[in-house]
């Protein structure tokens, strides 16, 4: 149990007031896959609470090698360019396993 909700906002404004300097806060957005809100499961996941009120056991498919286009993923691993950009792979990897597709993903927008 981890509690009631905790606002950012007001834990930015403790930690600057307790440092004594002034601090502006600017709100920038959501940068590119950020979320409002968690999830603590996935659409094809089921939670479970077998033992205890509180703790929680999610269920997932396994995924068999047989289910993976191994030549689609690497043709979409080898278009994008060698900058280590493991947010590029994530979006593949997750493509594949996710929704079986083999589309090169569109651009990032930059974090700026």
């Amino acid at each position: 149990d981890m509690g009631e909700p905790v606002s950012i906002l007001e834990v930015a404004k403790r930690m600057i007031s307790m440092s004594g300097k002034d601090i502006e806060i600017v709100f920038t957005g959501l940068r590119h896959g950020e979320k409002l809100h968690e999830e603590l499961v996935g659409a094809r996941e089921n939670l479970e609470r077998p033992f205890h009120p509180q703790i929680s056991h999610a269920h997932a498919d396994t995924i068999s090698p047989e289910r993976l286009d191994k030549a689609g993923w690497e043709a979409r691993m080898k278009a994008e360019p060698r900058n280590n950009d493991t947010a590029v792979m994530d979006r593949i990897m997750i493509d594949q396993v996710v929704n079986g597709s083999t589309r090169v993903p569109q651009e990032a927008p930059s974090n700026g």
